[in-house]
């Protein structure tokens, strides 16, 4: 008997189902791969910012007063939250689609489920 990882326990990821397969299985799977790479990514972008913010805020208070060095950091504040707008932005659209559409693209407690269980 195989073991499984420890990740793969956890987190209910399998493949769509066979090309041609019909139900609403197969949907309903790739819904929830969808759901959680939006999820993760989402997660990556919030973290990623967070690290900008602490480095621009050590490149500000490292800059000793340099107006260049003052100006970088500003660009690079100001870069970091459009970036974060931008995702955020993302989210609303594609939750826009998800309700036009009828599938829940954000719906993560199907994955959040697994890992807590």
């Amino acid at each position: 008997m195989r073991e499984k990882l420890l990740a793969a326990e956890y987190l209910p990821l399998e493949g769509v189902g066979k090309i041609g397969e019909v139900g609403e299985e197969p949907v309903r799977k790739l819904e929830q791969m969808i759901s959680a790479l939006i999820g993760i990514l989402s997660v990556a972008a919030v973290v990623y910012f967070l690290f900008q913010i602490i480095f621009t805020g050590f490149q500000w208070i490292s800059s000793g007063g340099d107006a260049q060095k003052i100006k970088q950091a500003q660009s690079r504040l100001s870069q970091s939250v459009i970036g974060l707008v931008i995702v955020l932005l993302a989210m609303v659209v594609l939750s826009l689609i998800s309700y036009l559409f009828g599938v829940d693209f954000l719906d993560l407690s199907s994955l959040l489920g697994g890992i807590w269980r």
